[in-house]
C-alpha cells in the first residue's frame, strides 16, 4: 500500500466517503472506500460493520461473517453490536445452524430488546426447531 494511504486522515476520509456512497446506494464505491479505510488498520471498527453489511447483501457470507466478528471484538457501541449479532444470526440461519442463529439473535435482543426483525426471526427460529 502506498505510504500516503496509511495516514489517519486518509483513513477517515475514505471512511466518510464510504458512508456517503452508501447513502447514495453506490455500494461498489462504498466497498472500495471502506476497504481503503480498513487497510490502514487505524481503528475504525464501524467500517467493518458497514463493509460486512454490503458483502452480506451481495451474498458473500464468509467475508461478511469475519467482518461482523471483527467489529464485535473492537466496538464499544452496544446498539451497533446488537445489529452485528442480528446479521450474524441471519448468516447462521442461512447455513441452517439453528442453535447458533438462536444464540446470536438472543444476544442481539439482550442489547436491543425492541429490534423488530430480531423478534420476528426468533419466532421463526422457534418454529424451525419444532
Amino acid at each position: 500500500m502506498h505510504e500516503d494511504l496509511k495516514q489517519p486522515h486518509v483513513a477517515a476520509a475514505a471512511f466518510n466517503l464510504g458512508l456517503n456512497r452508501l447513502k447514495l446506494s453506490d455500494e461498489l464505491m462504498a466497498e472500495k472506500a471502506l476497504r481503503t479505510a480498513l487497510g490502514n488498520n487505524l481503528g475504525i471498527p464501524i467500517a467493518n460493520y458497514h463493509l460486512g453489511s454490503i458483502l452480506k447483501k451481495r451474498g458473500d457470507s464468509s467475508e461478511a461473517k469475519v467482518l461482523f466478528e471483527s467489529f464485535l471484538a473492537q466496538s464499544d457501541s452496544e446498539s451497533m453490536k446488537a445489529k452485528a449479532y442480528f446479521h450474524l444470526g441471519e448468516l447462521a440461519l442461512k447455513q441452517k445452524q439453528f442453535a447458533k442463529a438462536t444464540q446470536l439473535i438472543k444476544e442481539c435482543l439482550a442489547q436491543l430488546p425492541q429490534h423488530q426483525a430480531a423478534l420476528q426471526l426468533l419466532r421463526q427460529l422457534s418454529w424451525e426447531r419444532h
